[in-house]
């Protein structure tokens, strides 16, 4: 599903497309994520605002705002980064250890703003990217709309566009009561 500058993607319109896509589909749980590529000029001191034009999620237990993964120079880690769900508003740093633990590498690397939905990175304290994961040097950010049914509009320069590459699509049967 594709939208336009300024128009919008409705929440209802993809949950009923995916009802009506086959048959045997009783119900769906769908969770939107919005996308933004920022091109990342590589081995250049820069800072980021990505912004999503909607709100973005500001509760619960788990991050809200991520990234794909990213290189800085003389480093051969792979770097991410998210919202903090303990410190609502922070953006943090992080690698993966050899045990796949998640280890924090900077608390304050940027900020998020849940509202306007905006997240800035390296205002204080400008970055260098030596490459990215995703081809193209391009940092993947995703954040999760407002609340669950939040139909997500394309304002000003934002194209929306339902991506089902980029989806996860799981498939559970039930059993037992309720089960049709």
């Amino acid at each position: 599903m594709d939208s336009r500058f300024g128009g919008t993607i409705k929440y209802s319109r993809i949950v009923g497309a995916i009802d009506d896509s086959d048959n045997s589909i009783t119900r769906n749980v769908t969770n939107l994520r919005m996308r933004r590529n920022v091109l990342i000029p590589t081995d250049t001191s820069a800072s980021y605002e990505v912004c999503f034009e909607n709100p973005i999620l500001n509760i619960g237990n788990d991050s809200s705002v991520y990234s794909t993964g990213f290189m800085f120079p003389g480093s051969n880690e792979i770097y991410y980064f998210e919202d903090n769900p303990e410190e609502r508003g922070l953006i943090r740093l992080f690698h993966f250890s050899e045990k796949n633990d998640k280890v924090i590498d900077n608390k304050n690397f940027g900020t998020v703003d849940y509202v306007k939905g905006e997240v800035f990175l390296g205002q204080n304290a400008p970055f260098t990217i030596a490459s990215t994961i995703v081809p193209g040097s391009i940092v993947e950010v995703r954040a999760y709309p407002k609340s669950v049914g939040y139909d997500i509009t394309a304002n000003k320069t934002i194209y929306l566009k339902f991506d089902v590459s980029k989806s996860d699509i799981g498939a559970v049967v039930e059993s037992g009561a309720g089960a049709s």
